[in-house]
């Protein structure tokens, strides 16, 4: 869908300082002039695009600029504070530790209820793993 590879540019091009046009669409498996009018439409949603000059046609957004608003959903939000805690159950880690406290912040407080398994001896065996997906499944519903 054309509306996620935008927002996937946009994205991309948040992380990055600086992506050519070329590898933007050899990553979204387009023609480069897709691309190319795909850059056009961000600039035009008024999000501050730079060409840069050169054979590559780098782009990026300019510095300091922020998207605002929620890119991901609360049940995405409460999946990252899930994942973060089951890491944690199998190492602990004070900088993991305070990142979890950030993100859990981000959550409204009625939504931060969530199941957490201790994934730390379960991640190479198949049989485990689907017995947990089972009992996460039941428990949620």
């Amino acid at each position: 869908m054309k509306t996620d590879r935008l927002l996937s540019i946009v994205i991309r091009l948040l992380n990055h300082d600086t992506v050519s046009a070329a590898k933007l669409a050899e990553r979204f498996v387009v023609f480069k002039r897709a691309i190319l009018q795909d850059i056009e439409q961000i600039f035009l949603a008024e999000i501050p695009i730079k060409s840069l000059p050169g054979a590559n046609g780098d782009y990026s957004i300019m510095e300091g600029y922020k998207l605002y608003g929620r890119l991901i959903n609360t049940e995405e939000q409460s999946s990252i504070i899930i994942a973060l805690k089951g890491f944690l159950s199998a190492y602990d880690s004070k900088r993991y530790n305070e990142v979890l406290e950030k993100v859990s912040s981000i959550l409204p407080k009625q939504q931060s209820r969530h199941i957490i398994l201790d994934y730390g001896a379960s991640g190479e065996n198949n049989e485990i793993q689907s017995k947990l997906k089972a009992l996460e499944k039941a428990v949620l519903e």
